[in-house]
């Protein structure tokens, strides 16, 4: 009898005491210690072998007296710590501040964040190679793991095997034994009075009346407390935009004898050049940026949504928004998105080396120097290098590249392997979010970008960035968002007329040709993406944005209702956007080709589970991309007749008509 020699033993005093003091600390071995608090102790009864602990589940526990190192009410006083605890602006896109935690003694945390979204991925460390840090039972991983700090969150960090009973009457279960933080975040969006205000003073009081002549001006920005301001500094402006851009107008009247001149001056869109790169509102640093107006009713939340699903799919260079006032020559503009400019620079496209790189844009809009493509006869202008500025330098010869561009098509045009051609893992990034939000406008085209970082090289096209989303949402079809068309087939929608090419093959044919035919490699990589968006919590995060950004950007809302006389609801628009996201997100993941390989990688959910403690899975990150081996599809229709054997991911839906099938044992609904 070892243990049980008096009541006063460890065990007993466990049982008899039910104070936090009187904890039983079972230390097993170094790579295990079991802890019962003595509220769940039920009983303690000890043999001339063994120690059997029951708890007031009626679980029973048995320890072999040969193998216990310690009985003791006392913790281990080497418990893990966290010695720094950051939220990095390079982990979180719409955070342009590192925010450094301050540890407080052995339990607490604080930090102060600005930025919209209240979803964060933080970087830590801890005190020695064996410990891991838990939430909720959930491994958290430095730099991938993603939580929600609206409100406070306890880390507990603890080394293999230590584990914990705790729950209530209900229901108690082991968990991660170890030194608990209290993570609390300071929001400084929460306690903001206004939305950030950029002032811009032109030179002579002249408006922006050209998108070809830049005017000298002054910018000064007041960051709300939220942003970094930005004190006086040169900087020119100009307009842009295509069917957002109207032209300000004079007016000439005469009353009472007296002349009067009125310039009626649009929201327009605008774009500023700094002689230096700057970092406006904390953002990476660059020379051009974008003023986008939202001019059209409803808008203004839009291509914020937008851009924040391409952030959260991963597309390339996603664009960040910041909602701002402007102000202009003393006078109230509205409210306006802040923005980079899409092009290659490091804050935006960021290349190694732009000297055989080249951006090629789809658009209907007419520029100098379009080409039309032979096949699908896409409007194409190639946006850098610049071919119609004589001042430009460089190696490349127009026609290559636009060579090397029909050469691509061909090819998807035949349904060939796109693979070579193409990065598959930003391809899929950018036909998810615009099939996530219905941005038709990719299949006028308009506003649609792809390039190529070596032209000479073995370098492949990129899709992207995502760019003007505001004709998205359902917008196309009612000129109302997010109000119709949740479940639209993004490649089959009889709801629009797309243009057509000399062949009278239909822009959207590319589209669905790129996405269904020319790839298997892409068809796994669209749904890993989708897989990985809904699993981690990407689908979530993207629903609370909508509210997040809502509460932010609101004040700016009224004003601007208020000075362009509009009436649009914002609050309803917001649900309605969340209700329509989430319905979209369903009917998208409902009819991807299922790969069970992939389904398998997403099946472990970083869950800690009770000793002995399985083997932890590396967090998944990325896309598979490159030439997969090729899967066969066997479909059943409900009944559970077989319609198709060994077919490919090119042909399985072919013949199909609307409805749910049953295709490798999983449901899929083929539009």
């Amino acid at each position: 009898m070892l243990l049980l020699a008096s009541v006063t033993s460890p065990m007993q005093a466990a049982v008899n005491a039910k104070s936090e003091e009187d904890t039983l600390y079972v230390q097993i071995s170094q790579e295990r210690l079991d802890v019962y608090p003595p509220q769940f102790v039920e009983s303690v009864h000890e043999t001339s072998d063994s120690v059997t602990i029951k708890t007031i589940d009626g679980e029973v526990h048995t320890y072999l007296l040969d193998l216990i190192q310690s009985v003791s009410t006392t913790s281990p006083d080497d418990l893990p710590r966290i010695t720094s605890f950051k939220f990095n602006n390079k982990y979180n896109d719409q955070v342009f501040t590192d925010s450094e935690g301050e540890i407080i003694g052995d339990s607490l945390i604080r930090a102060t964040v600005g930025g919209i979204g209240k979803r964060l991925t933080p970087s830590f460390q801890l005190s020695d190679t064996l410990a891991a840090a838990f939430v909720n039972g959930i491994r958290q991983r430095s730099k991938v793991s993603r939580l929600r700090f609206e409100e406070p969150v306890t880390y507990v960090v603890s080394r293999p095997g230590w584990q914990v009973i705790c729950g209530d009457e209900s229901k108690i279960e082991w968990q991660p034994y170890g030194r608990s933080y209290r993570v609390d975040v300071n929001w400084l969006t929460d306690s903001a009075e206004m939305t950030p205000t950029i002032y811009i003073d032109i030179e002579d009081g002249k408006i922006v009346s050209s998108k070809t002549t830049y005017l000298n001006a002054v910018i000064r920005i007041d960051g709300a407390g939220v942003y970094p301001d930005m004190e006086e500094t040169p900087v020119q402006i100009k307009g842009r935009g295509n069917s957002s851009w109207h032209e300000p107008k004079e007016y000439h009247y005469v009353w009472d004898d007296e002349e009067y001149y009125y310039v009626y001056n649009p929201k327009n869109p605008y774009r500023l050049k700094f002689a230096e790169k700057v970092k406006p509102f904390g953002m990476t640093k660059g020379k051009s940026w974008v003023l986008q107006a939202n001019s059209q009713s409803g808008s203004m939340m839009a291509n914020a949504i937008g851009m924040k699903a391409a952030n959260l799919m991963g597309a390339v260079a996603a664009n960040h928004v910041i909602p701002v006032e402007l102000y202009m020559n003393d006078e109230y503009r509205g409210s306006y998105i802040f923005n980079e400019k899409i092009g290659f620079s490091n804050n935006s496209i960021d290349l190694d080396d732009e000297t055989n790189a080249f951006l090629i844009e789809l658009d209907s809009y007419k520029e100098k120097g379009q080409y039309k493509t032979k096949t699908y006869n896409f409007p194409t202008n190639i946006k850098e290098p610049d071919f119609n500025d004589t001042t430009t330098v460089t190696p490349l010869k127009r026609q290559d590249i636009l060579d090397d561009f029909e050469a691509f098509l061909k090819d998807v045009n035949r349904k060939n392997d796109i693979s070579e051609w193409v990065d598959v893992d930003y391809l899929a990034a950018f036909l998810s979010v615009n099939e996530l939000v219905c941005n038709y406008e990719i299949m006028h085209p308009k506003s649609t970008y792809l390039y190529k970082e070596n032209l000479y090289g073995d370098s492949k096209y990129i899709f992207g960035p995502v760019w003007d989303l505001d004709w998205a949402f359902g917008y196309q079809t009612n000129k109302e968002y997010c109000t119709v068309v949740a479940t639209d087939n993004f490649y089959r929608s009889p709801r629009h007329t797309f243009s057509e090419s000399n062949d009278g093959t239909n822009t959207h044919y590319f589209w669905r040709n790129l996405r269904y035919f020319c790839s298997e490699s892409l068809d796994r990589a669209c749904f890993r993406l989708w897989t990985k968006f809904i699993k981690q919590g990407g689908s979530d995060e993207l629903i609370e944005f909508c509210d997040d950004y809502f509460r932010f950007a609101e004040p700016s809302f009224i004003h601007d209702a208020w000075w362009w006389y509009n009436d649009d609801d914002y609050a309803t628009f917001v649900e309605n956007a969340k209700q329509w996201l989430t319905q979209r997100v369903k009917h998208i993941y409902s009819k991807l080709t299922p790969y069970d390989d992939i389904l398998e990688e997403f099946a472990d959910t970083g869950e800690w589970t009770a000793f002995p403690a399985r083997k932890e899975t590396d967090a998944l990150d990325g896309i598979i991309s490159g030439r997969t081996p090729t899967t066969h599809f066997t479909v059943y229709d409900l009944r559970g007749v077989q319609l198709k054997r060994n077919a490919t991911f090119r042909d399985w839906r072919d013949g199909l008509t609307t409805g749910v099938y049953i295709v490798n044992g999983h449901k899929v609904f083929v539009p």
